[in-house]
């Protein structure tokens, strides 16, 4: 009894660790191991020409021959099927690969084929396929097909009731990816069930979701007696998995399922056997299945292009590639041949059983319409028009509209799937509010997430991918929705995208999380299916096909500094700026805002610069509508700020040797209501500029280039001229910046408006990019004022009173924020970062500027003279005081204990014009080497000795 119980025991214990094997060998991605082609029936007999490859019956109308040669040599040589072992003239042809059954076989150097018998033949009739020559009666080299045991559909049995009403009738492999389910009954009422399929003797929680009958990954829905299809995601195949099941994941609760046999003659998978037409050679195993690691419709050069169609077939002129489907309207062509001798060549497609005039063209790998140039192995990528999409046609091909005739062709196999965004369903919500809607892979590159929500307060949380079982903190950083790697800000039901980082794809990794990384903490994560039909990233095919593009036109808007290209395309502009631009700034170009003259106000402009945290470039389309910091609807503004679109496409960028180049695309025409239009039959004045970058990464004043003198170009002329010299290289010293300017136990001040000293004045002494105009306070350039607790001070400010001009509308007022512009950001006011002293006052919840006054402002009295003097002093014989009519405001500011020890004098409108106010205690001593002391007028020469002979005595003293 007891060597029974033992026995019983160790089976039971062995099934157990069967068990918990099958889960250990399971857990995470499932990866396939194996590529099916269908029954192997065996290799061809050689006889002459070369003939060799390895010969499946992948169904009963189709075989597939892998590693095919033959020397093309012979007359009048097809593809042969016969009743007889061996071929006789009584036999039939077998159509090409693509169908036609008119051509003779070409030379075949190891290529894989999938061969369709003609319609009403089956294997069955056949026993042998050869390389017959019709014409001499010629077997060049054949194979005997027994008739028997050939693939069929396999019945599983049905899945048995184990909860929530799961039953069925037969569950049937119809091939090595797909099922069927006949008379599917399931009550629907499961939290977190899925289609599951996995390794291990019985269904666990670490299987492999397989999308529903409509390719959904969501929950499933129930089911009433249906007869549905599902297919195995990616290259899963039913040899690597040992289960099929209704599963709920969340309680690992199994609601029903049914075994795979280990070894099943069943029909392949005509789409897998279609992609294996661009596979490397690999060892094959005797159950007609090959040993790999899973397949991602790579190249033979390791990138990915999308879904693999097929080669052209070279009819004239050259016409030679290889077609992938990049997305469900676009093709990618590698290695595209043709020698642009036809005289009315396109690329042309249609829903005719083959090329035919009932057709239409294809935009070139530029957009347009034009007729085809010389093409020598080049990579292009090719967009069908007006909505179409590729399952609508069935062929593409290079087609002469004059003369009607092919030049070169692809078929489009029946049923194709081109590659499309796959839902992956949502975010799991375990911690700080984190959920989702939908989870999109859009291509290999970007994602996308619909209503995200996540509180915010975790301390190191980041977007993260990575590979394993689950999420963890070795996983790789993804930069959020504006290319920033800063930790992640709270989300409220936004729908954003991102974009993998370098190199990585999505077939890279198995899990994206939003995680915290400090912690080691999974706030809320979603599995990433190995095998996914999704687009090629199209933002790095455009950018490598237009780094061929050549421009022939260019100009010199700076010479040496900054050059700008262009090319026509149909109704688009395609131009190249190239300009030196050091980190945090930026290059821009556009149109001018006058026909005559080199105008900013009414410009159109495109700004690029290189963002510092994401490290790629980006271009924006602005409009600029005054000389100020953009605010409140007004100044140099992209054109989204202004409800307009941003109407740039970037097409590439790089960054080599301090020269930042940017190829673009906009439209001719005008986009929106703050677009200019380009006219190509008369030349129009530009304008160009090389500035700092604000803080939010938004132009700010140019102070070095930018067009002064009128230029004009005409973009349509005709021949193209190139004007452009090379960037050279330039090294400039940067002019030695003023000595801050401070002061001290003054209790009136006059704030005024003026510049900001070029290289020595404003940036250098702060740090921050300002947009060409600060505050002047006593008549000098942003001082550092020291005050001192419970003491009144006075305030009298002229920086204008106008709110419907905002570039020339500058309250004053005092705040903890180092940028100031508090009108720019009404929702932060009142928090601890943005706390306001004085200066604003609240009116029925609303924030009322009072430091606001006539408009007094320091102008140059020629131009921006700060390179050419050593000193301040120096700086401000070069300026006028211009004074507006009106009255300044006036408002008082006693600081008291609760004032922080540093607060900032700042513009209400305007980010970045002000600087900083110490305040001390009332008996504190202070001292300083530079101080300015004045309660008057600043223009007074006696004022500033009466300081200067002040300050003396009150050291004097201080130290005796």
């Amino acid at each position: 009894m007891m060597g029974l119980q033992d026995g019983s025991s160790h089976k039971m214990l062995r099934q157990a660790l069967l068990a918990v094997l099958g889960v250990i060998i399971t857990s995470g991605t499932v990866v396939a191991q194996t590529k099916y082609y269908g029954k192997l029936i065996g290799n061809f007999k050689t006889y002459v020409h070369g003939v060799k490859g390895t010969v499946y019956v992948a169904n009963e109308n189709t075989i597939f021959v892998k590693d095919f040669e033959y020397d093309g040599q012979g007359p009048d040589a097809f593809f042969w099927g016969d009743f007889s072992e061996e071929p006789t003239s009584g036999g039939f042809i077998i159509p090409l690969e693509n169908g036609t059954t008119d051509e003779v076989l070409q030379r075949y150097n190891g290529q894989n084929l999938i061969l369709t018998l003609p319609e009403g033949r089956s294997i069955r009739d056949m026993n042998s396929l050869s390389v017959w020559c019709r014409k001499f009666a010629v077997n060049f080299g054949s194979i005997h097909i027994p008739p028997d045991d050939l693939p069929f559909p396999k019945s599983l049995g049905p899945l048995p009731t184990l909860a929530h009403g799961v039953r069925s009738e037969d569950v049937i492999v119809m091939d090595s990816r797909t099922i069927s389910i006949m008379n599917l009954y399931y009550d629907g009422a499961g939290p977190d069930a899925f289609f599951l399929v996995g390794k291990g003797v019985k269904p666990h929680s670490q299987g492999y979701k397989v999308p529903d009958e409509n390719g959904s990954l969501e929950k499933l829905h129930g089911y009433n007696g249906e007869n549905i299809t599902l297919e195995l995601p990616g290259d899963l195949t039913v040899f690597d998995v040992d289960w099929f099941g209704l599963y709920c994941i969340r309680y690992e609760q199994n609601f029903g399922h049914v075994y795979f046999p280990e070894q099943a003659n069943i029909p392949a998978n005509i789409e897998d056997l279609r992609t294996a037409l661009y596979m490397p050679s690999e060892a094959t195993t005797t159950q007609g299945r090959s040993v790999d690691s899973p397949y991602t419709a790579k190249y033979t050069d390791g990138s990915y292009y999308g879904k693999p169609i097929a080669d052209f077939k070279t009819n004239a002129h050259d016409v030679k590639g290889t077609v992938f489907a990049a997305s469900d309207n676009t093709f990618y062509i590698v290695n595209f041949n043709y020698d642009g001798e036809g005289p009315d060549a396109f690329f042309w497609a249609g829903t005719t059983e083959k090329p035919s005039p009932e057709g239409f063209i294809v935009p070139d790998e530029f957009g347009t319409k034009q007729v085809l140039g010389k093409y020598t192995d080049q990579n292009i990528a090719i967009t069908l028009p007006d909505g179409k999409k590729i399952s609508d046609i069935k062929w593409l091909s290079v087609w002469c509209r004059k003369f009607a005739v092919n030049f070169g062709f692809i078929m489009i196999p029946d049923n194709f799937e081109p590659p499309m965004a796959v839902d992956l369903g949502s975010l799991s919500s375990l911690a700080h509010g984190v959920k989702s809607g939908s989870f999109i892979v859009k291509d290999t590159k970007t994602i996308q997430i619909k209503n995200l929500h996540y509180d915010g307060a975790g301390p190191d949380a980041f977007f993260l991918v990575g590979t394993g079982d689950a999420p963890h903190p070795d996983g790789t950083k993804v930069p959020d929705e504006n290319g920033s790697l800063q930790k992640l800000h709270g989300y409220q039901g936004e729908d954003i995208e991102l974009r993998l980082p370098g190199d990585l794809t999505i077939f890279d990794i198995e899990w994206f999380s939003l995680y915290c990384i400090s912690y080691q903490h999974n706030f809320g994560d979603i599995k990433v299916p190995k095998f996914l039909n999704v687009p090629a990233d199209m933002t790095t095919m455009k950018e490598e096909i237009t780094k061929e593009m050549k421009f022939d036109n260019c100009e010199e808007m700076f010479p040496g500094v900054l050059h700008v290209s262009w090319k026509i395309l149909g109704q688009d502009l395609v131009l190249q700026m190239a300009g030196r631009a050091d980190d945090n700034e930026y290059i821009s170009f556009g149109r001018s805002g006058n026909d005559n003259r080199a105008v900013m106000i009414g410009a159109d402009v495109a700004v690029a610069y290189l963002d510092s945290d994401s490290k790629q470039a980006r271009v924006v389309d602005y409009y600029l509508s005054a000389k100020s910091q953009c605010s409140q609807g007004s100044g140099a503004c992209p054109d989204t700020k202004l409800r307009g679109e941003d109407n740039i496409e970037l097409l590439n960028w790089e960054k080599s040797d301090g020269i930042l180049t940017v190829t673009y695309k906009r439209p001719l025409g005008s986009g929106d209501g703050e677009d200019l239009s380009i006219p190509v039959s008369i030349p129009v004045s530009v304008i160009a500029a090389i500035g700092p970058l604000n803080s939010q990464k938004e132009v700010a004043f140019h102070t070095h280039y930018y067009t002064k003198d009128a230029k004009k170009i005409h973009f349509g002329r005709s021949p193209p001229q190139d004007r452009c010299s090379p960037l050279v290289s330039t090294t400039t010293m940067k002019p030695k910046s003023w000595p801050p300017m401070s002061i001290v136990d003054a209790t009136t001040f006059r704030a005024q408006i003026g510049p900001t000293g070029g290289d020595k004045g404003y940036t250098a002494i702060t740090g921050s990019q300002s947009w060409g105009i600060a505050w002047w306070i006593n008549g000098l350039l942003i001082p550092e004022i020291t005050v001192r607790r419970g003491v009144n001070y006075t305030f009298i400010v002229e920086g204008g009173n106008n709110p419907s001009n905002p570039a020339s509308y500058h309250p004053l007022y005092i705040t903890n924020s180092a940028e100031g512009g508090g009108g720019q950001f009404l929702d932060e006011l009142g928090l601890p970062n943005h706390t306001v002293y004085a200066g604003i006052e609240t009116n029925s919840n609303q924030m009322i500027p009072t430091g606001v006054g006539r408009l007094c402002e320091w102008k140059h009295k020629t131009v921006e003279k700060s390179n050419e003097v050593e000193t301040f002093e120096e700086y401000k014989k070069t300026l006028t005081l211009s004074c507006n009519d009106g009255q300044p405001a006036t408002f008082h500011w006693m600081p008291d204990e609760d004032t922080p020890d540093l607060v900032y004098y700042q513009c209400f409108t305007h980010r970045n014009l002000g600087w900083k106010i110490h305040v001390v205690d009332s008996d504190a001593k202070v001292a300083g080497a530079m101080e300015h002391l004045s309660n008057q007028e600043p223009n007074s020469a006696s004022t500033a000795f009466l300081s200067y002979s002040l300050l003396f005595f009150v050291t004097f003293f201080a130290i005796f």
